[in-house]
């Protein structure tokens, strides 16, 4: 059910792109480009046929040229709860096999980090998953491994400045205005009795 469902998301997902003029653009001038939309027209087929062909051949370059993460990824047997059930315990050994071997090289011999446990340091301590890692630019990654905010001096810093971008964004943001100001006049919401 679970494998099902996230097909029917992926196929909502590829839709939705063929449905968005940019991406349907794009497919259509690399199919050209390839000649997959040549052979379609050839034949006698109905309207309604040579359309359908259309559709499929946009899908299938959509497919191949769109990265679609998240939600709406393309499913795998692999992420399915009762496969993760089942592999629990070896994951669970491999995890430990792991540990070990960090505190091994960390704490006991305390060897210099490599660039891929800066990384995994980098995106555990901005509380990020893998996968929200991975969708970063390369450009945003690197500026975040060039201030080494493993070192939790760096770490401070840089929270500190996303704080204030961030109140710096919400200042400039006329929605968030609006509920200052609400809640200014109003106060926060009150329960009464009096209606």
């Amino acid at each position: 059910l679970q494998y099902w469902h996230g097909w029917q998301r992926y196929d909502e997902a590829i839709k939705y792109a063929l449905l968005t003029p940019q991406y349907r653009n794009k497919a259509k001038q690399r199919a050209t480009e390839q000649g997959l939309l040549d052979n379609i027209r050839k034949g006698k087929k109905s309207k309604e046929e040579v359309r359908q062909d259309e559709e499929a051949v946009l899908r299938k370059v959509v497919e191949e040229s769109l990265d679609i993460r998240g939600g709406y990824s393309k499913p795998s047997v692999w992420n399915v709860l009762w496969v993760h059930l089942v592999l629990s315990p070896y994951y669970l050994a491999s995890y430990g096999v792991w540990w070990a071997s960090w505190h091994w090289r960390y704490t006991v011999n305390r060897r210099p980090l490599t660039d891929e446990d800066k990384e995994y340091l980098s995106w555990k301590l901005l509380k990020m998953s893998q996968n929200k890692w991975e969708a970063l630019q390369d450009h945003e990654r690197d500026d975040i491994l060039d201030r080494e905010l493993w070192i939790p001096e760096n770490l401070k810093v840089y929270v500190k400045e996303k704080e204030e971008e961030a109140k710096a964004k919400l200042a400039d943001n006329s929605r968030y205005k609006q509920y200052r100001r609400y809640m200014k006049k109003n106060g926060p919401g009150r329960m009464t009795f009096e209606d």
